[in-house]
C-alpha cells in the first residue's frame, strides 16, 4: 500500500511542475507571471517572496541575525554565513573548467566564467550599458533614477552605494584608515583612500 497514496499533489498548468502544497504552488506560479507583490516601502523595490522582501529589509536596517561561531562575525544572510565558513575550512568545491581555478561558492564560480566566454548578460534598457551582475545593473541604474536608498541617521545624507554610507559614516564617528606616509610628522589621516591618494599627489605637485 503506498503510504503517499491521500496526498493531494498541486499541478502547475504552464510547466507541469508538482507541489505538494498550494501555498508551494502559488509562489512557483509568480515566476511565471512575474507578479511581485511584496514592496519595499524605504525603496520601492518589489519581490515574489515575501522572505526575498524580509531579506531585503536588513540592508536598510542594518541587522545582522547570522553569527560566525568561530569568528562572531555577523551576516545579513545564511547563505552568506554559509560563504564565509567555508573561509575557515578553506572548501573551494566549484573548479573552473577552463583554467581549473577553485571557488568556495558556486555563484562566484558563474561570474568568474564571463571573464572567459565576455558574456555580459545584464543590460541598461535606458543607456545600453552591459554588465555580468545583475547588482552591478541595479546600482548602475540609480544613475538614471536618482535613487539613493541609503541614508545617513546622523544627517539624513543619502547614498547609492551601502558601502559609501559605511564610509561617510567614520566622518562621525572620527575613524580614520588612511594615513599619508609623506607627512608622517603630522600624522595626517583620512577615511577614504581615494582621499589620501589625491592628498599624497600635492606633494609631488610641490616638488621642485
Amino acid at each position: 500500500m503506498n503510504v503517499h497514496s491521500n496526498v493531494k499533489l498541486h499541478k502547475c498548468y504552464i510547466c507541469e511542475m508538482i507541489w505538494s502544497t498550494k501555498k508551494n504552488l502559488y509562489r512557483h506560479k509568480l515566476i511565471h507571471t512575474g507578479e511581485k507583490p511584496y514592496g519595499c516601502d524605504l525603496c520601492k523595490m518589489t519581490f515574489n517572496h515575501k522572505s526575498y522582501l524580509i531579506s531585503h529589509l536588513r540592508n536598510h536596517t542594518g541587522e545582522k541575525p547570522y553569527e560566525c561561531k568561530l569568528c562572531k562575525k555577523k551576516f545579513k544572510h545564511n547563505t552568506s554565513l554559509k560563504i564565509h565558513l567555508k573561509l575557515h575550512t578553506g572548501e573551494k568545491p566549484y573548479k573552473c573548467g577552463e583554467c581549473k581555478e577553485t571557488f568556495s561558492h558556486l555563484k562566484t564560480l558563474k561570474h568568474h566564467k564571463r571573464t572567459h566566454t565576455g558574456k555580459n548578460p545584464y543590460e541598461c534598457v535606458l543607456c545600453h550599458k552591459i554588465f555580468t551582475r545583475r547588482s552591478s545593473l541595479i546600482v548602475h541604474l540609480r544613475i538614471h533614477t536618482g535613487e539613493k536608498p541609503f541614508k545617513c541617521g546622523e544627517c539624513k545624507k543619502s547614498f547609492t552605494r551601502l558601502y559609501t554610507l559605511k564610509n561617510h559614516k567614520r566622518s562621525h564617528v572620527g575613524i580614520y584608515s588612511y594615513k599619508c606616509d609623506i607627512c608622517i610628522s603630522v600624522r595626517r589621516h583620512f577615511f577614504k583612500k581615494k582621499i589620501v591618494k589625491f592628498h599624497e599627489s600635492t606633494h609631488i605637485e610641490k616638488k621642485p
